[in-house]
């Protein structure tokens, strides 16, 4: 099925930072595509008033959460809803940087530099993106380091009872690739959640509650107003993407004109169709029917 849930995606990122700001949903995520289960987890900057800090007339496609676990592993959950060429590069360095970033405070512990080594905690990194990043069906992309010949998996002992653990983790999750792969139930849903479509099987409390999340009722005046600000921030951002190819056609004849912009309207309803957007808005800021505009999602499986 394709018809979407909300009005608004989880993805937008005044709403994935109230959704990852819930400590019960984070965990419940992590224990999904992580494969372990924190006792406890800390948002060092997931809330709304980061994005009041981060952005106010500004529409980005990228959001970021850092989380710290009770054994001090941080988590980075990444998300992308614009294709980026670059984009799994920065995810990596971005991962480096914060690990980098904390080796001051674990040097304040310690009394001999070669001893903080051993305080250094695991990072890993959850992707979600909109785009489709690998030639395959699977839509869960897991990397770790390994032997280069035998394949083993690098694990070193982490914390108080030095358990074995992975020291590095990027999970990348591609939305666009919902319907495919061998999937878990509980991947499936959360999966199903972000991507902002109908569940195929009953969901879960957790994926219940970060559903009831994405109710504008829910929302306090302040978000509300956040949201419909990033609203307006990316009807500009599309209308003047569509106002470009208006402008490109201007020199040439009156049928090429309208050509052009039939071509633009399509072309920017297929980008916020990949964005998440609801068909509402998308027919609202292209002129598009309803009709024309599940076509072109089946056609792209978006």
């Amino acid at each position: 099925m394709t018809k979407r849930r909300q009005a608004v995606s989880p993805m937008a990122d005044i709403i994935a930072k109230k959704i990852f700001n819930d400590h019960e949903i984070t965990i419940d995520f992590i224990d999904t595509f992580l494969g372990f289960r924190p006792k406890s987890v800390q948002i060092l900057n997931g809330t709304i008033a980061d994005v009041k800090k981060e952005r106010t007339r500004h529409f980005s496609t990228t959001v970021d959460i850092l989380a710290r676990l009770e054994d001090g592993t941080q988590v980075i959950i990444e998300i992308q809803v614009a294709y980026q060429n670059g984009f799994i590069k920065r995810l990596w360095t971005y991962s480096c940087q914060h690990l980098v970033k904390d080796l001051p405070n674990i040097r304040e512990k310690v009394t001999q530099t070669h001893d903080m080594y051993d305080k250094i905690s695991p990072i890993y990194s959850i992707a979600l993106v909109a785009s489709k990043y690998f030639d395959d069906e699977e839509p869960i992309h897991s990397f770790v380091l390994t032997e280069k010949d035998g394949g083993q998996v690098l694990e070193l002992p982490f914390g108080e009872h030095e358990e074995l653990r992975k020291p590095f983790e990027m999970v990348i999750i591609e939305l666009k690739k919902f319907r495919k792969g061998q999937l878990e139930k509980n991947q499936r849903q959360w999966i199903e959640f972000l991507a902002n479509r109908e569940f195929s099987q009953s969901t879960s409390d957790i994926i219940e509650k970060a559903e009831n999340l994405l109710n504008r009722n829910t929302w306090t005046e302040e978000e509300i107003e956040m949201v419909d600000q990033w609203l307006r921030n990316a009807s500009n951002h599309f209308g003047e993407l569509e106002s470009s190819y208006i402008r490109g056609r201007r020199l040439g004849k009156e049928e090429g004109r309208a050509e052009g912009l039939e071509k633009g309207r399509i072309e920017v309803a297929y980008q916020m169709l990949r964005e998440g957007f609801s068909y509402e808005l998308i027919e609202k800021l292209t002129g598009l029917s309803s009709d024309q505009i599940n076509q072109l999602s089946q056609k792209h499986q978006v």
